[in-house]
């Protein structure tokens, strides 16, 4: 049974909702460029409040909340690891959104913290077995092992949540976040970053987050560099 990373459950959840997904919608973002997370929420929101959401088969309307789920995960998740000025989500976020239409939804400017990810790694587990029940066996255990699989290379974040697995967040994938974030701050301030620069700062962030490898420590500059940052593909915006 294959496991499923968050790469590959959104993903399976875009296939979901292809239809309701506007010509050039992401231009030429990537898949981990910020500005994709926005639009995932924007489009999960339009969806969830769309007249037309009742009538639309219950496997979309779940992939749609997950949609929502991931794309406010990834732009909390920015917003908490970043040296934000901005007072406000929309003033933050605004000059970011590519090709979106506007951020309305964010005027009323929610501060993210490091609790409200942890809520939502929380609330990981329910929505995916909302989303499972919706199909067929052969894709249900797929989408389940992703939350039930006691992933030897894992953190586990928060606590059983109605009897429900404990969260299991992937730990490289944090990182590699983390990397994508610092390569685009020096970018911005004219350095020319690479994965053995930045090695240092990912494992001190590492430490700072507690974020633990599997070997249930928080892993070295070496270690990064070789296993979390080998198959990692920088941004390119």
């Amino acid at each position: 049974m294959s496991r499923f990373v968050p790469r590959e459950l959104r993903a399976m959840v875009m296939r979901d909702l292809a239809e309701f997904v506007p010509a050039n919608y992401y231009g030429e973002l990537g898949e981990y460029d910020i500005e994709t997370a926005i639009l995932d929420h924007m489009l999960g929101q339009k969806l969830s409040y769309s007249a037309a959401y009742s009538g639309i088969p219950k496997r979309k309307r779940r992939a749609s909340d997950l949609l929502v789920h991931f794309g406010y995960y990834r732009m909390s998740t920015f917003w908490v690891n970043s040296d934000r000025k901005s007072p406000s989500w929309l003033e933050f976020f605004g000059p970011k959104a590519k090709t979106a239409a506007g951020l309305e939804h964010f005027k009323n400017s929610f501060f993210g913290d490091a609790s409200s990810l942890v809520k939502m790694e929380e609330d990981f587990p329910r929505r995916v077995r909302e989303y499972a029940a919706c199909l067929p066996a052969d894709e249900k255990d797929g989408v389940l092992a992703f939350i039930e699989e006691r992933d030897p290379e894992a953190a586990h974040i928060g606590s059983t949540v109605q009897n429900l697995q404990p969260v299991v967040v992937h730990w490289k994938m944090r990182i590699q976040e983390q990397a994508a974030f610092l390569w685009r701050k020096y970018k911005a301030m004219g350095s020319s970053p690479t994965k053995n620069s930045i090695k240092g700062d990912l494992a001190k962030w590492c430490r700072d987050n507690n974020v633990i490898s599997k070997s249930g420590i928080n892993p070295s500059e070496d270690y990064i560099y070789r296993h979390v940052l080998s198959g990692w593909i920088p941004p390119t915006d």
